[in-house]
């Protein structure tokens, strides 16, 4: 099938969902205590890691964890790392997202704007955005493919940041999507 083709089936079964996504988070990204809250980190930004992934985490033989792979360091939003660190290292997994956010929560208490700037920066579907950005690098179609692979995870994962932030969720899901979508054959090309 052309690449076109697979594009638009893609955005005929998750557009809406992904679009909802986008629309919730970015109305609670513009709440004034959101507002204040980023505007009020934007004076005085964190030093972040910037690629917090499975890869750069080492788990010690006594169970503590080491981030490696610095060389991304900047100043930057603590917020936008913290959000990209659960989606890039707990698999969509409720279990791994509350022991990923008990244990930041022990260094760093968060309160309710807190919370809720994380849920709704965790919420973006930004693998998507990329993609349809770029539709013709390597790993577009793979990420894709993903989403596909994880719609289900990820919507439970939004669901269970939103209850753990205090947010209404209703993220309309579409229904039987594998169905509509199709599995790409592996080794196919776009």
């Amino acid at each position: 099938m052309h690449q076109k083709g697979r594009y638009r089936r893609w955005i005929e079964t998750y557009g809406k969902a992904c679009t909802s996504l986008s629309e919730r988070a970015w109305s609670e990204l513009a709440t004034p205590g959101t507002l204040r809250l980023i505007k009020n980190e934007a004076a005085r930004p964190s030093f972040v890691h910037n690629d917090v992934t499975m890869p750069n985490v080492i788990l010690s033989g006594d169970g503590r964890l080491f981030l490696i792979d610095w060389d991304r360091i900047r100043l930057g939003s603590a917020f936008i790392d913290t959000a990209k660190a659960i989606q890039n290292t707990t698999q969509f997994n409720p279990e791994f997202i509350q022991s990923f956010l008990t244990g930041y929560e022990q260094h760093r208490p968060l309160g309710k704007a807190a919370r809720k700037t994380i849920a709704a920066l965790y919420a973006l579907p930004l693998e998507v955005w990329s993609a349809f950005r770029f539709p013709s690098r390597a790993g577009s179609r793979q990420m894709l493919r993903t989403i596909d692979r994880t719609w289900q995870e990820r919507v439970k994962a939004v669901e269970f940041m939103d209850a753990w932030a205090g947010l209404a969720s209703g993220i309309p899901c579409p229904s039987n999507i594998h169905r509509k979508m199709g599995r790409l054959p592996r080794g196919e090309s776009a």
